[in-house]
């Protein structure tokens, strides 16, 4: 029970079991001796966790006038009696998610220096429900700094992929629903465990196939039905050397496949402006698979949009076997190997990798990457109306996935007997020329001056992608037009590069 009362200073203090949330003298001096100790220099955002009556926020803008404050309260007897009404607040029974909450109010642009703060007496009195704030703000905050590092890697290429997949497409492909199982064969270390299964079992299901896994099914002699591929770089091109002749699902972002590639490929759309503008010319995608940051966790989405049951996963670890992050036989096996030697050994090779990765040591080694996505797929399978299965899982758990052991796996899928083929179905795409849009694309940015004041979205997508600092600066100044013209040559000269160099830049898998 929340009990209220006014300190000796007069101002509102709380307790709870006799415990204190607030100094029982002067709660506003307590909160400003805390503050001084946890910030020796501005920071633009701050996230308060169970702040309590959130004497914090107002000694943190006594200290530092304009910055942020995002506050999420254990009880909403504690958002309604805060002391200032101006910042940001959520409580946990408040009826929003806290994804969503802080999807709405804290976006990209401020977690370069966003700072995390528990008020340590509320964590005393709610450890579980601080605990859970806690864990959920890190995951969103892992999650997004995640998508912000790979735009800033990849958002260029991004454009050039779209445009060059685009250009490249003559036929769109489509697959009808179907429900038999499906294995979702991921490239973790556990992968070499399962192969045997996937063998005998084969005519049983419909095996798709994640690029870093065609490796070793094809060193096996076993042929996936299909592969889903969503990486953009350069190095995606190397996996893609092992199976010519089985439909790929992909988005039009992906690294585009190899000429010699003689199979359906089936694009779905991530539901950015940048596609919709582009499925405009070549014909409406199937369906949608929301952007996540792990080609797994698109694979999952396309699994439940065609109708597949069960969804099994293997080798899906979130783990490392010993310095091992990947089955064996894998694909950069021999690039790695290649650069061992007497001075830099291969465990040496593998260490460093992992070290620059986020080596996580504990019960269960993994890395940082690794953790996100399980604390993705965590968070995100209790929302499914479907089991999802894990074939021999190693390491991370994952909320919501049940294990599956051999005799578990055999049967399930004995008893739903032989698949159903696939059904793939292929017509003309619309055929209208890209050049067309990209001379829009041209017209439209020279004749802006000024993107706060244009809703476009698809300029915005553009502009974030082509350079992604540059955007940033720019949606958060608001002092003068000139600072902000200047961080919007920037975008625009870094997009007119890539559109003018599209075509003419050839690239070698």
């Amino acid at each position: 029970m929340i009990e209220l009362y006014l300190s000796r200073s007069g101002k509102p203090s709380a307790r709870v079991k006799d415990i204190n949330i607030h100094s029982p003298y002067d709660p506003i001096k307590e909160a400003r001796k805390y503050i001084h100790t946890m910030f020796s220099n501005r920071v633009e955002t701050v996230v308060l966790i169970a702040p309590g009556l959130n004497y914090l926020s107002l000694a943190l803008l006594e200290k530092y006038p304009g910055i942020r404050i995002i506050s999420l309260y254990t009880d909403e007897i504690f958002l309604q009696n805060r002391m200032i009404h101006e910042n940001i607040g959520w409580f946990s029974k408040g009826g929003i998610p806290i994804r969503d909450f802080l999807f709405q109010n804290l976006p990209d642009m401020y977690l370069e220096s966003v700072r995390i703060i528990e008020w340590p007496p509320s964590s005393r009195v709610f450890p579980s429900e601080v605990k859970n704030i806690t864990r959920e703000v890190a995951q969103y905050i892992r999650e997004r700094n995640g998508s912000i590092k790979t735009t800033r890697s990849f958002g260029s290429q991004w454009i050039k992929n779209a445009i060059r997949n685009v250009a490249q497409t003559q036929s769109l492909s489509r697959i009808t629903s179907n429900s038999s199982p499906i294995v979702i064969a991921a490239s973790g270390p556990s992968l070499n465990k399962s192969i045997s299964l996937l063998r005998t079992y084969r005519k049983n299901l419909v095996l798709m196939a994640l690029p870093s896994s065609l490796r070793i099914l094809s060193a096996n002699q076993i042929v996936p039905d299909l592969f889903i591929h969503t990486d953009p770089g350069f190095f995606a091109g190397f996996h893609l050397h092992y199976y010519h002749s089985i439909p790929a699902v992909l988005p039009l972002t992906a690294k585009p496949l190899p000429e010699s590639f003689n199979a359906p490929k089936v694009f779905f759309s991530q539901g950015t402006e940048l596609e919709r503008s582009l499925f405009d010319l070549i014909g409406e995608p199937p369906f949608l698979i929301p952007e996540n940051g792990t080609v797994s966790g698109s694979a999952l989405f396309f699994a439940r949009n065609i109708g597949f049951s069960p969804v099994i996963f293997a080798g899906l670890d979130f783990s490392l076997n010993g310095l091992q992050s990947h089955c064996k036989p894998h694909t950069f096996d021999e690039f790695i190997e290649a650069a061992s030697g007497r001075f830099s050994p291969l465990p040496t090779i593998y260490l460093k990798r992992l070290l620059s990765q986020g080596l996580l040591a504990g019960k269960s080694a993994t890395t940082s990457a690794l953790r996100t996505y399980a604390g993705w797929f965590s968070r995100f399978i209790h929302t499914l109306d479907f089991p999802i299965y894990r074939l021999f899982p190693a390491g991370q758990p994952v909320t919501g996935m049940i294990s599956l052991d051999e005799n578990e796996f055999k049967s399930l899928i004995e008893k739903r007997g032989p698949m159903q083929p696939l059904k793939i179905t292929t017509s003309d795409s619309n055929g209208n020329s890209i050049d067309i849009l990209l001379e829009k694309w041209r017209s439209d940015l020279s004749s802006l001056s000024e993107l706060k004041k244009t809703h476009d979205p698809l300029l915005h997508d553009l502009l974030k992608y082509a350079d992604i600092e540059s955007y940033f600066r720019f949606i958060k100044k608001v002092s003068t037009l000139s600072d902000c013209d200047k961080e919007l040559i920037q975008c625009r000269s870094a997009l007119y590069r890539i559109i003018d160099t599209t075509y003419t830049h050839s690239e070698v898998y």
